[in-house]
């Protein structure tokens, strides 16, 4: 239950992103300035697909790994940060309106988690 609300507030925050009027920088699908053409796609294909990546790329201290579906991650959580923090931001949203629904939503579930956490805690 409480995953299906926290799934819940997260699609409904997901809608409120792709409704936003912000222009965002776009991006390609494929970035063809990864890849090494100085290396034979024959000879060795992962340096030819990832050559430049590789060289360009650090791996943060605190990871193990770290790949283009981390970046994309912490890209999504810095929009999500936005967005929850607009949501709690915003007082003076009109009875009815998306945000004053977001900022309900978002409430009595924050309100639900506490109250099983006091629950499991006990």
């Amino acid at each position: 239950m409480l995953k299906q609300k926290i799934g819940i507030m997260l699609i409904v925050l997901l809608a409120f992103a792709a409704c936003t009027t912000e222009k965002r920088e776009k991006k390609p699908a494929f970035d063809i300035s990864n890849m090494d053409l100085s290396v034979k796609p024959g000879d060795d294909f992962y340096s030819y697909a990832n050559g430049n990546w590789i060289k360009n790329t650090t791996i943060p201290e605190d990871k193990s790994r770290y790949g283009s579906f981390d970046i994309l991650q912490e890209e999504n959580n810095k929009i999500l940060k936005s967005i929850l923090e607009k949501a709690a931001n915003t007082t003076d949203a009109p009875q009815g309106s998306s945000w004053q629904k977001a900022e309900l939503r978002i409430f009595q579930t924050l309100t639900t988690c506490k109250m099983k956490l006091h629950f499991y805690i006990r």
